[in-house]
């Protein structure tokens, strides 16, 4: 699933990120993910003016 999500917003994840599908967005590219992220199921990303999720404690 981490590789498909990579591919989807372009951009390496860190090995951390979890996520369980589905997942929706109306672009994907402007995403950002750090470290420790996790999406639930059903969520749904609106990012078209940029989103970074970032859990780094």
């Amino acid at each position: 699933m981490n590789r498909v999500f990579s591919q989807l917003i372009n951009k390496p994840i860190d090995e951390t990120f979890f996520m369980i599908p589905p997942f929706y967005t109306d672009f994907g590219h402007n995403i950002q993910i750090g470290k420790n992220v996790f999406v639930n199921h059903t969520c749904t990303f609106m990012d078209r003016g940029g989103i970074t999720l970032d859990a780094t404690c």
